[in-house]
């Protein structure tokens, strides 16, 4: 019964607001950038998206790749805590994660999957090391420093993805 009452007083509300000239429809739109998919972040010019389902690098940035995006690239310290906080946001937890950059063609040779320059890093001291000469791929948010750390590309993390907003 409570739910009820609680949905026509919702319906009320709307209609009254409907009715009066000086609230603008949109209005009842809270906090919805329409250059962003639904559920993805805004920063800057790009959208991020959180992927919770844990996949190896190659499979997350195949991943992306279907939903027109890329692992994410990291630009900036500003960037990068905001590529933060959406893992914070969805995880609630500073969850290692993948992003997109690899050294696979070449050894300490850092590219991004979509393929804008590897300029800023974050990466944690001693890193990267390349143990056993079998980590190519970039995670973030390693130790406790919460910084970059090369790991094994078949290591199963969640990723965020990026792309352009419209």
């Amino acid at each position: 019964m409570l739910t009820a009452t609680l949905l026509v007083c919702a319906m009320m509300a709307l209609t009254g607001a409907n009715e009066d000239p000086s609230i603008n429809s949109t209005s009842l739109i809270i906090n919805r950038d329409e250059s962003c998919p639904s559920n993805w972040k805004k920063f800057n010019d790009r959208c991020f998206n959180f992927v919770p389902r844990s996949l190896s690098w190659a499979t997350a940035e195949k991943n992306c790749q279907s939903m027109d995006a890329n692992l994410a690239s990291v630009h900036s310290i500003e960037e990068y805590h905001f590529i933060q906080s959406v893992i914070q946001d969805n995880t609630a937890q500073d969850q290692e994660t993948w992003v997109g950059a690899s050294d696979c063609q070449e050894e300490n040779v850092w590219l991004w999957s979509d393929g804008s320059v590897f300029k800023f890093s974050n990466w944690c001291q001693g890193q990267p090391d390349d143990t056993e000469n079998r980590q190519r791929c970039l995670q973030i948010n390693y130790g406790d420093g919460k910084c970059w750390d090369d790991n094994g590309c078949s290591n199963l993390r969640p990723s965020i993805c990026a792309r352009k907003a419209q």
